[in-house]
């Protein structure tokens, strides 16, 4: 097939080749497939943004963005005359079996190269490249482009589309001060009502790197305490607005630790600081929730390494409540897990995605607890983590989306991912190993993809409250993955500027916006002012997790796996709980247990922050692990019926149950042994700095099954 047939063939696809794209190399009649299942035969053209792979007389044809691959591996013959191929990659011996029986059948198989792509949402793509062709051009072409030695080598910066004139322009979406003008924030406090005011102190980035230019503070406070307070939060980020209640002036505001360390250091700049904050709320008796969204084991961990986390002896008015949310090696691993059994050769056992759903549950809960407490109580809430740019905007943008429908449209779902991940400094670069082949990289963690899941839960329990459904969520995940776009480029603000990234490449909301514009058939905004949600009814997001690869490219799970499934068994047990996780059906919590279940807004018992109203809570304080709905514990164990023993499965199934059954009783008691100070004895307190004084780490909603 010639370079122009290639073009034709995009062409009648739908897959034209984006302005700026070119080819690089093109090879006729290779052998390729899906994750050593699917065998084609067909065409490979690289590009520097693409492999498109076509299937001969089907008129098929992949494109597959080279930013999203996440490994590029050789697998040759021992002892092939492929010298170029670096030292210690595999062989064909180590290489999966599909690949090693194509290379045994291949007339030249011991020329034969095998490329093994591996694709971030877990797919293997391989490519069997015969000696006749040039196998170094076309891997070094795919490594060149798939991981860029500088940032300005990303197809972002060579894709120059002709943008119509009526597209909204994506780059002139957000703008900082327009968006807090929406909230009833004052530019300049003289004269103005606003108890917040916007502030210019980190115009030229020099009091936080990490940070937009523009931020809002308290009216009250001056430029010289924001640069106290900013030399006592780690990385100079100092708590500041992001969202404020248009009726009581409750806000959600973010920021980074503080530095209190191992002997409880203390700032008057930032105590006063949070003590304006806590004032903004019109309730009068107010008070500041702290949401720190670490477990209180990592908090204290911190202080030794300088950081901490705030006492309610130094800071009055407030109080601490630790969210117990997993930090990002926790995130990697259990979306390393997910990926891998969604892309087995047998459908995954449901005990494989709890982990992950587990940590989204964690996540909507303290999101509503946030949102419960500005909306309900009218206190104030600051948030953060250990930097305040991971779990800190999971927890304010997705309180934010339960708090205003403006961020439940399309256009206000973009401001806010501008707002509180772009601008505030969420490390996408880093966390999604953009230009980077070391998967080993401790600091990669698909943070965002996992805010995206949270949004995508909320909307399959209030639909109607949603512009968008899922496919603008996959879309965007898409843009981010793809690198297509400069908006998801870099680690900050600040170093998208130094790239001049907004005057040389195209902003993703421009071309995501001119794609959906059509509301969900479901949509009706009148019905919702804030939301609830359900931390406890939470499904795997199939469209997303449990992708495979076909004859049509990129799907979900298709049917006739999913009857592979149900054949294995004829009971209505394990095996059925897979099936219905693999359609997206399965909730943490079985429909067999019927314990009646807590209103999804009712305040949780650690929600309460005076003294006397936690002494009052101490009676009823002792909570059982396993019945927890947000430790691995609790969700795990109710994963296998009570009468289990009682089914007959066939031997894969059976195989299944007991490994399944296994693992959830030594987690359960994993858990039980690691979780006894932190959760059966929370209420007598942990000490801190003295001896009179107690924080509270929270315990879960106790009337959850």
């Amino acid at each position: 097939m010639a370079s122009s047939d290639v073009s034709k063939l995009c062409k009648e696809s739908g897959h034209l080749l984006y302005p700026g794209e070119c080819e690089l190399k093109h090879i006729s009649d290779v052998k390729w497939g899906y994750s050593g299942v699917a065998e084609y035969r067909g065409d490979l053209c690289v590009t520097n943004f693409s492999i498109i792979l076509t299937v001969l007389n089907h008129g098929l044809m992949h494109k597959i963005p080279l930013s999203s691959l996440e490994t590029v591996h050789v697998s040759a013959p021992e002892g092939s005359s492929t010298s170029w191929i670096p030292s210690g990659w595999p062989t064909t011996d180590s290489a999966d079996i599909a690949t090693a029986t194509l290379a045994e059948r291949n007339d030249d198989a011991n020329t034969l190269v095998v490329l093994l792509l591996r694709h971030r949402r877990g797919a293997t793509i391989s490519i069997y490249l015969p000696a006749t062709c040039e196998q170094e051009v076309v891997h070094d072409c795919i490594i060149r482009f798939a991981f860029p030695e500088r940032t300005r080598n990303f197809f972002a910066f060579y894709f120059k589309p002709h943008i119509p004139s009526e597209h909204v322009q994506g780059w002139q979406l957000f703008d900082a001060v327009a968006e807090f003008a929406r909230m009833g924030v004052a530019v300049d406090s003289g004269g103005q009502r606003s108890k917040w005011r916007i502030t210019s102190v980190n115009e030229d980035y020099g009091l936080v790197p990490t940070y937009g230019r523009t931020i809002a503070v308290p009216a009250v406070c001056t430029e010289e305490l924001l640069r106290g307070a900013a030399e006592f939060r780690t990385n100079a980020r100092i708590p500041c607005l992001s969202w404020k209640h248009p009726s009581s002036s409750a806000a959600v505001c973010r920021s980074s630790q503080p530095k209190t360390g191992m002997f409880g250091s203390r700032s008057a700049d930032d105590e006063a600081l949070l003590e304006a904050i806590c004032q903004t709320s019109d309730s009068e008796a107010a008070t500041l929730l702290i949401a720190d969204c670490r477990p209180f084991v990592n908090a204290a961990a911190n202080a030794v390494a300088g950081g901490g986390y705030e006492s309610t002896r130094v800071y009055e008015n407030c109080c601490v409540e630790f969210f117990e949310i997993a930090n990002i090696h926790a995130v990697r691993g259990g979306h390393h897990r997910l990926r891998e059994a969604a892309s087995g050769p047998f459908p995954p056992v449901s005990i494989d995605a709890e982990e992950w759903l587990v940590a989204v549950a964690s996540i909507l809960e303290g999101a509503q607890r946030v949102a419960h407490s500005v909306h309900k109580r009218h206190q104030s809430v600051l948030v953060h983590c250990s930097d305040g740019w991971d779990r800190t905007p999971q927890i304010t943008g997705l309180a934010m989306i339960l708090l205003d429908p403006y961020y439940r449209t399309f256009g206000g779902f973009c401001v806010l991912i501008e707002q509180e991940w772009i601008y505030m400094g969420h490390k996408f670069q880093q966390r999604n190993g953009h230009g980077s082949a070391n998967v080993e990289d401790s600091q990669r963690a698909p943070i965002f993809l996992q805010f995206l899941d949270c949004v995508w839960q909320i909307i399959m329990q209030q639909p109607s409250a949603f512009e968008f459904g899922e496919d603008f969520l996959l879309a965007i995940n898409e843009a981010v993955d793809s690198c297509q776009y400069g908006t998801f480029l870099c680690n900050s603000a600040q170093e998208r500027e130094t790239l001049a990234v907004k005057e040389s490449t195209q902003s993703a909301w421009t071309s995501l916006l001119a794609t959906f514009r059509t509301p969900s058939k479901h949509y009706h905004p009148e019905r919702h002012e804030e939301l609830e949600v359900d931390h406890r009814k939470l499904r795997v997001w199939a469209s997303c997790h449990l992708q495979r690869w076909g004859k049509g490219g990129p799907d979900v799970v298709s049917d006739h796996v999913l009857e592979l499934a149900s054949e294995a068994t004829q009971s209505n047990g394990m095996l059925d709980m897979v099936v219905a996780s693999l359609r997206g059906e399965c909730v943490l919590n079985p429909s067999n247990h019927t314990e009646p279940a807590a209103p999804p807004f009712s305040p949780p018992a650690h929600s309460n922050c005076t003294d006397a109203e936690a002494d009052n809570k101490q009676a009823t304080s002792s909570v059982s692990l396993e019945n927890s709905p947000v430790t691995g514990a609790g969700v795990l164990s109710n994963l296998l019926p009570d009468s289990y023993h009682d089914y007959e499965f066939g031997d894969i199934s059976k195989g299944l149950l007991e490994r399944g059954k296994s693992f959830v009783s030594d987690l359960v008691r994993s858990c039980e042994d690691d979780c006894v100070e932190s959760h059966a004895k929370v209420d007598v307190g942990v000490p801190h700095h003295s001896s009179n004084e107690t924080i509270r780490i929270p315990l879960k909603n106790q009337t959850d099954d």
